[in-house]
């Protein structure tokens, strides 16, 4: 989304770092390279301000100091070149050394994907020129697309997020879609309610449902895994086998279709069920005219199925027996 409106803020310098003022223990800081030749998670960002002040005016990247992630390792976050970090300077006498930084800065959830210093990122401070873009929360069409306020979340850049809620826990993956904005919706994107796929699992839900003469309704925990198309695939002994172990992606786009096209469909079995009460049905209830290769003759006593009957019902039985979206091996 474009920046908001430009802020006018009475008798305070509006430009992201004074100058002028002394050296300060926390700085904001342009992040200029993610790049670490010794995988050690660090960046390279520049600090504004003049070396005498510890800023970063004139220093070349390649002099730049390294900064090393406050977060730890155990989660993952890397900001993009652009974006806005803090920095922690550890020793004044030493401010273009041993720096930590804890970023990137996001203003707000639908600038999860990228917020340029240049832009919005800094428009909950003071100092920012920008204001935050519209109120995400007043627009209907992205409504359940970000974390309520009391959710506890793990968001991924773009399209991927982990809600914590009481007793329930959501993963999911394509929880928005591109659109165009529209007089009710400025956003380029949307709720995706047609290709969304999650997991969702919730406890302390009712598993029966309500009745005159079930007034105690058991409850209990259940797992929902919503999707387009389903795979259960395992990794040794499943037949066929598939490539679910790609170091690049785990399944490779060209698997997934292979899993699709060639994997088992998954039998319903309630259906299989009636088909194997039809198929016992129509066996002990048909006769023979004759020994020898004669068709089968249909009893006419009360409660059988004649063989015309069972071939309509068992044609319709099979046609829907097996899931057109659910794949094992």
């Amino acid at each position: 989304m474009a920046g908001g409106e430009y802020k006018h803020i009475f008798g305070q310098n509006t430009s992201l770092t004074n100058k002028e003022e002394s050296l300060k223990r926390v700085q904001i800081a342009i992040v200029s390279s993610v790049d670490d030749p010794d995988s050690l998670g660090r960046i390279k960002a520049a600090i504004q301000g003049p070396p005498q002040k510890g800023g970063d005016d004139g220093v070349a990247l390649s002099d730049l100091a390294w900064c090393y992630p406050m977060v730890p390792k155990f989660f993952t976050s890397t900001p993009k070149v652009g974006e806005a970090v803090f920095i922690f300077i550890l020793n004044d006498k030493k401010t273009h050394a041993d720096r930590l930084y804890l970023g990137p800065i996001i203003s707000q959830l639908n600038n999860l994907n990228y917020d340029s210093i240049n832009s919005t990122a800094l428009s909950p401070f003071s100092f920012a020129i920008l204001n935050p873009t519209s109120n995400f929360e007043t627009v209907p069409a992205l409504q359940g697309v970000f974390p309520l306020i009391d959710d506890i979340a793990i968001q991924g850049r773009f399209n991927t997020d982990i809600i914590l809620r009481e007793n329930e826990i959501l993963l999911r993956a394509g929880k928005l879609t591109q659109t165009t904005p529209t007089a009710t919706n400025p956003y380029n994107f949307q709720f995706n309610n047609t290709t969304q796929g999650y997991f969702h699992v919730r406890n302390n839900v009712y598993l029966e449902p309500q009745s005159t003469t079930n007034t105690t309704r058991a409850k209990g925990s259940v797992a929902n895994i919503v999707a387009n198309k389903i795979n259960l695939i395992t990794h040794a002994n499943g037949t066929p086998q598939f490539k679910v172990l790609d170091q690049d992606g785990q399944i490779a786009d060209d698997e997934i279709l292979n899993i699709i096209q060639n994997a088992h469909p998954l039998v319903f079995g309630d259906l299989l069920v009636q088909y194997l009460r039809l198929f016992k049905k129509a066996f002990l209830s048909h006769v023979h005219n004759s020994y020898g290769q004669a068709p089968p003759t249909d009893l006419t006593t009360s409660g059988t199925l004649s063989v015309s009957d069972f071939r309509k019902l068992s044609d319709d039985l099979e046609a829907r027996m097996l899931s057109k979206n659910i794949n094992i091996n």
